[in-house]
């Protein structure tokens, strides 16, 4: 019966807008946030934005210092992924951009991993060196942090596509809570050589 036939077609193809409408509503967020916004809503997040960017400038030095990188680097991973994420993110509390812990797990995690190859000047004058291989091969150590996080990029994507973040539970708070503590002694310590002046030489832990 083409009526009939005709009656199937049209439920079928409601069916499919009504699963892919919510589904494309939630991978892109603002078809849902930019219809609702007025004037007073716009006026609140341009002083927000405002306020957040003079904080984020030095902030983001800051932590390209840690990392040992140029600091336009660190403004750039301040203002690329907050723009990319307005258009996919799906939290409005969620803070995007490098933070203190990552800085500290990618320089020491990338600390003396180049090559002699790579960084001769660093092996040349020995492993207890006052300079690191980011002061001495930044062209070469930059390539490295870039390759980096832009795997780490890759696995992030995967695990958002997958739905792993689940995972998170079974972290315990302590650990979590123990983790932030000590990356924060270190970060601070690690920063007394620069308040006082005094040269230090590069060392993997915090005693020595």
């Amino acid at each position: 019966n083409p009526v009939s036939a005709l009656s199937s077609g049209n439920f079928a193809t409601i069916n499919i807008r009504a699963m892919l409408i919510p589904f494309v509503k939630r991978r892109f967020p603002p078809l849902v946030w930019v219809p609702q916004m007025t004037r007073r809503t716009l006026v609140d997040d341009l002083v927000a934005g405002l306020t957040v960017g003079v904080m984020v400038i030095p902030q983001s030095m800051s932590y390209a210092a840690i990392v040992g990188v140029p600091y336009a680097i660190g403004l750039y991973t301040a203002f690329v992924p907050v723009v990319v994420y307005a258009f996919v993110g799906t939290s409005r509390h969620l803070v995007v951009g490098p933070v203190a812990l990552e800085s500290l797990l990618i320089a020491s995690g990338l600390s003396g991993l180049l090559t002699q190859s790579e960084c001769p000047k660093w092996y040349a004058q020995g492993k207890s060196s006052l300079k690191s291989q980011s002061q001495l091969c930044p062209e070469e150590y930059t390539a490295l942090v870039l390759a980096t996080t832009f795997v780490v990029g890759l696995l992030e994507t995967v695990s958002s596509i997958f739905g792993l973040g689940v995972l998170l539970r079974f972290l315990g708070k302590p650990v979590i809570t123990g983790f932030t503590a000590g990356s924060a002694i270190v970060i601070m310590t690690s920063q007394l050589k620069d308040v006082f002046g005094i040269k230090i030489p590069n060392s993997e832990t915090l005693q020595e």
